[in-house]
């Protein structure tokens, strides 16, 4: 068990624990923990306004939201039993409670030729997200060399809920008249997701095994959203003919995969996955299609220390959930977010060479992506709008390399560094002619160092560092950024607690700026977080045993689904 406390601007805490009992039929496992904080937004947004290819004012904004609060809750349970030396079934289910409660002001000034607006607003959002897993699962063990099957089912129920309210007030300075206006905005969602999957594995020997599977996943979507204008005292809402959808998808998909040792310094992989999606949405946008991801690898030994291999795979990223709803949801009077029906998956074919020496290693990587799912704002000139939203462009090429040099700098003090090189471009359509292809591409590159000290008396610290160059994404190009952070720990009661203090971000550095700079969007902006925190942290250990290791069936059937939940 555990708790901790943490300070920047705001403060914040939490605590956790786990129970975990291991038998000779038996085993169980709970993990639960709950933390809240509350947390600083200010920045700015300024943009420069078009009609076309025209330049026709100015936008600035200032954001101040100083009393944000947020709460998270996460259980974990989950129980196997070992009906005889070669039948395992289990169950888990796990809880995650998400809310959000953010106040602030937003300032806005509007400068368009011989106009000036001078905006305020108050804003107030809401935000709650429930998620329920459950999972049962089945492991047959069929031989000593480690054949099985593994048979999983799983339903993920996950709702969450958005509520926005804003007043606003606007003062035109020419003719010094003021309007007033209130919005509110209610957006809930309600996610079931279904999976079955069945693995087997043969082995034939330890030098070769076959993997094969399948899976099928259902996933289902009902979304709502009712906007309301304040006016004459009373609530009035707006019809703007969609105010209801759902959302369908259904993946099959099976795999074969061969590994075989040739000899002490080959081996060797082949793999191909078969996936056939279908899928419906709003406007009668259905679609299905069959795809195949196959994938290939070859190791080499050169000897003891020195080894090589090689690779090529080809996978599908599919869009987040929540960006297939076409609902726009308020980021503040003049920033909206919304999905994109239309949107499709991503298709990436991916080669890697890697090498290592010792503890040593350095990967070279090349990705083409195609349909490249890419984030932008679209611009409404009649409005001042900006709409945040994804879309899929024409192709991506990423050149990467990354280097891994682990050092012991002396019996007490272990080091890690990492350096990470990139070549990225993007082809994608203008958005003032959509018949143009523009194309934008960077080098960029990251470092980090981590660094581990020990001590005498059970004393031990750690000082890390990591910086990010600057880079794009999507149309969104991002600033460089770093992070610096520090703790130091004690541990006592015959290595039973722990008592250790942090602190993140000490030179508040970590917070990015953002830009674009595609005609007709042109905007720089930057939110700063609370994230220089001082933290206290203790934790306890009743058994005194540390890194048991579970026996408990886990289920990582659905981990693709969760992800594009964002969980």
């Amino acid at each position: 068990m555990g708790g901790n406390g943490s300070v920047g601007k705001r403060s914040g805490g939490g605590g956790n624990g786990s129970f975990n009992l291991s038998t000779k039929k038996i085993d169980f496992t709970t993990n639960a923990s709950y933390s809240q904080k509350t947390q600083v937004e200010q920045g700015y947004q300024n943009r420069d306004l078009y009609k076309g290819a025209d330049k026709i004012g100015d936008f600035k904004q200032d954001v101040d939201f100083s009393d944000n609060k947020v709460k998270n809750t996460y259980l974990n349970t989950g129980l196997s039993y070992h009906i005889n030396n070669k039948n395992t079934i289990g169950a888990e289910f796990g809880f995650t409670k998400v809310t959000y409660n953010g106040l602030g002001d937003v300032n806005s000034q509007i400068s368009i030729v011989d106009q000036r607006l001078l905006t305020s607003s108050r804003n107030n959002i809401k935000y709650a997200a429930d998620l329920f897993n459950y999972n049962l699962k089945y492991k047959a063990d069929f031989d000593s060399l480690g054949s099985n099957l593994i048979i999983l089912g799983s339903y993920v129920k996950y709702k969450n809920d958005k509520t926005q309210i804003f007043e606003q007030s606007q003062l035109d300075q020419n003719s010094n008249t003021t309007t007033n206006s209130k919005i509110r905005n209610f957006a809930p969602a309600d996610f079931n997701i279904y999976t079955l999957s069945a693995d087997y594995t043969k082995m034939w020997s330890k030098e070769l095994f076959l993997e094969g599977g399948v899976k099928y996943t259902y996933t289902s979507n009902q979304s709502k959203q009712i906007t309301d204008n304040f006016s004459n005292s009373t609530w009035n809402t707006n019809d703007d003919g969609i105010s209801e959808i759902g959302y369908y998808e259904k993946v099959s998909a099976a795999y074969l995969n061969l590994n075989y040792v040739l000899s002490q310094k080959t081996s060797f992989q082949a793999g191909i996955r078969g996936e056939n999606t279908s899928f419906g949405v709003i406007n009668n946008i259905h679609d299905s299609y069959f795809r195949l991801f196959p994938n290939l690898r070859l190791d080499y030994k050169w000897n003891t220390d020195f080894s090589s291999s090689i690779g090529y795979a080809r996978n599908i990223s599919r869009p987040a959930y929540e960006k297939l709803i076409p609902f726009e949801l308020y980021i503040d009077n003049y920033t909206t977010q919304r999905g994109n029906p239309l949107l499709k998956p991503e298709y990436a074919n991916s080669f890697f060479l890697n090498q290592i020496y010792k503890d040593y290693s350095l990967r070279v990587g090349y990705t083409i992506t195609n349909d490249a799912i890419s984030d932008l704002y679209l611009y409404d000139p009649a409005s001042l709008r900006f709409t945040a939203t994804q879309m899929n462009f024409l192709k991506s090429h990423l050149l990467s390399a990354s280097l891994d040099v682990p050092l012991k700098l002396t019996s007490r003090w272990n080091a890690n560094i990492g350096i990470n090189g990139f070549y990225k471009d993007l082809k994608f359509p203008s958005a003032l002619n959509p018949a143009i292809v523009m194309k934008k591409s960077k080098y960029y590159y990251t470092v980090s160092a981590y660094n581990a000290f020990s001590f005498k008396h059970n004393w031990s610290a750690e000082l890390n560092f990591y910086y990010y160059s600057s880079f794009f994404d999507g149309l969104y190009d991002i600033g460089g950024f770093s992070d610096l952070s520090a703790g130091i720990k004690k541990t006592f009661w015959k290595n039973r607690a722990s008592l250790k203090f942090d602190v993140s971000d000490i030179f508040y550095d970590s917070n990015m700026i953002v830009r674009t700079n595609e005609l007709p969007t042109i905007s720089t902006s930057v939110i700063k977080r609370d994230t220089r925190r001082f933290r206290v942290t203790f934790r306890y250990n009743f058994s005194g045993k540390r890194n048991v290791k579970s026996k408990i069936l886990k289920n990582n059937g659905n981990d693709p689904e969760l992800s594009r939940l964002g969980i």
